[in-house]
């Protein structure tokens, strides 16, 4: 009986890399049972949200909201030239990094004021600052000396495929 897909094993139970002598058809469970391929996306974050109200006078009251969202994000793979992504060519590995700082402030000033009990004035205003500041940069590399090095050791790599860095402020 033949199937397509080769014999994922040998008679000694153990995988066959190429199990049907194709260099471009690779063993399915290649990435499983060599853990020839990762991706590991590490995030972090926080939101915080502060206010304080004054009360300068019985009609007049000044309120203040500050806020900030940072977050920090990291995205690392790697491929062994043996895994499903490279099938043969050289092996890769990547970093990508984003840093993110937002910050809000908003005061608010509110008169309120009720005049001989049947009218009632309210009187707002609101003046508010956002700022954001986002740094991102990544690398990409092959030909690494040994696949066990994976994004690890990156500096090690013989070709730098691609590399990137970006500010954003507004």
């Amino acid at each position: 009986v033949y199937s397509p897909l080769g014999k994922p094993y040998d008679e000694n139970g153990n995988p066959i890399l190429d199990p049907v002598n194709d260099s471009y058809r690779v063993n399915p469970l290649v990435d499983l049972l060599y853990d020839s391929y990762r991706y590991a996306n590490k995030h972090s974050s926080a939101y915080i949200n502060l206010y304080g109200e004054y009360m300068i006078l019985p009609t007049l009251t000044y309120r203040i909201n500050l806020n900030a969202d940072v977050n920090a994000n990291t995205i690392n793979k790697s491929a062994a030239s043996n895994s499903l992504v490279r099938r043969r060519d050289t092996n890769y590995a990547s970093i990508q990094n984003e840093q993110s700082n937002r910050y809000g402030y908003e005061g608010i000033v509110t008169y309120d004021k009720t005049i001989n009990k049947d009218h009632h004035l309210t009187i707002t205003g609101i003046n508010g600052l956002q700022k954001s500041h986002i740094e991102s940069d990544s690398l990409q590399v092959s030909n690494l000396p040994y696949d066990p090095s994976r994004y690890y050791n990156i500096g090690s790599a013989t070709t730098v495929n691609s590399y990137y860095s970006n500010l954003r402020e507004w």
